[in-house]
């Protein structure tokens, strides 16, 4: 059964709070608190376009449709290349799935 998900993908900032000897600045927070629905795991199966994949969730298989993006449909002008681009950043990779407020 395929159901259909939002997913949001948070992209982290490679730098990180260190003083020049390598340790943490404390006086940086450290993060900010986890979110109140910290999601599922997910390892990406297959990317339908630029703007929905299909995730292996618990063990079925579930259609994920990103929030905020809207990219060209596979058979429209540069679909291909939106799928492409999707596919580079996520194939075969873990993902956090997490439910928008609204399903």
């Amino acid at each position: 059964m395929i159901r259909t998900l939002s997913l949001c993908l948070v992209l982290i900032s490679c730098a990180a709070p260190l003083t020049v000897d390598g340790e943490l600045d404390a006086t940086i927070p450290a993060g900010d608190p986890a979110p109140p629905n910290p999601g599922r795991s997910a390892t990406v199966v297959h990317v339908a376009d630029g703007d929905s994949l299909v995730v292996s969730v618990d063990g079925s298989d579930e259609r994920v449709r990103l929030i905020g993006i809207n990219s060209p449909e596979r058979d429209e002008c540069f679909g291909r290349e939106a799928r492409e681009a999707l596919e580079h950043l996520v194939a075969d990779q873990v993902v956090v799935v997490v439910p928008d407020v609204d399903e």
